[in-house]
């Protein structure tokens, strides 16, 4: 695929693990072996090799890759669905041999966790810095809903990432449910600020029932291919504002 193709090292057996040792530019000296051993490789004293038999990376390019996998991954996930892709497709996308590839995730399970774990912070980042931008809380609370309808007008939209990987491996896989749990919680809990800076006797009940005004909203965007669900979510959510104690002062 474009990365060479290195040397390769007999297998190593290591009680019922069969590792093969692939190094690049180098290989196994059959001479340095003792009797009765399988062909390793000719270690050399001052490099220090991975269980892959390869040099281990600096901390730049593991954390260059990750970044570059990631990416690749956030964005095929995201288009395709996550059992549509495989890792030789995230490989070839984020133009890392696939070695570092499961170097940096050893896993496509721990991969796809990352990946839920990374949008979650950047799309709860994003959300607030737009809310933050007004001063009166009732706006802010509106703001959100406008934040909604600029990204379902994104050309890429494809609904929630969330409720699509919940779709998808919740109920096969624990560290995905509990990525997407955390990450609905943690909308919630924003939603919940915003709401506890207004005059609602009970600012859990609004949360609540903002946050539902949220996924709705998204899930229809999705299905009907338009942002307008935003805008009456929004008109939804200014009703339940309007229904509020007047502010004091």
């Amino acid at each position: 695929m474009g990365y060479g193709r290195p040397a390769t090292v007999p297998a190593v057996h290591s009680g019922s693990l069969c590792i093969s040792r692939t190094v690049e530019g180098r290989t196994a000296n059959p001479a340095t072996r003792s009797p009765g051993r399988p062909v390793t490789e000719d270690y050399d004293e001052e490099r220090t090799f991975s269980w892959m038999g390869e040099k281990m990376p600096d901390m730049d390019t593991v954390t260059d890759d990750r970044a570059q996998v990631l990416d690749a991954a956030d964005s095929l996930f995201y288009d395709h669905g996550i059992q549509a892709v495989g890792m030789d497709r995230i490989r070839d996308t984020a133009r890392v041999p696939l070695k570092r590839l499961y170097r940096v995730f050893p896993s496509k399970a721990e991969l796809v966790e990352a990946y839920l774990r990374r949008r979650d912070v950047r799309a709860r980042e994003a959300l607030r810095a737009h809310t933050d931008r007004y001063a009166v809380p009732e706006e802010r609370v509106l703001a959100v809903f406008d934040w909604l309808h600029g990204w379902y007008s994104l050309p890429e939209f494809r609904g929630c990432p969330f409720s699509n990987a919940f779709g998808e491996l919740g109920r096969d896989s624990e560290p995905v449910a509990r990525a997407v749990r955390d990450h609905m919680t943690a909308v919630r809990d924003h939603l919940y600020t915003l709401a506890a800076e207004t005059t609602a006797p009970d600012p859990g009940s609004l949360a609540r029932q903002l946050h539902n005004l949220v996924a709705g909203a998204t899930m229809l965007a999705a299905i009907h291919d338009t942002p307008e669900s935003a805008l009456h979510a929004r008109e939804s959510a200014r009703i339940l504002l309007d229904a509020l104690p007047t502010r004091s002062g």
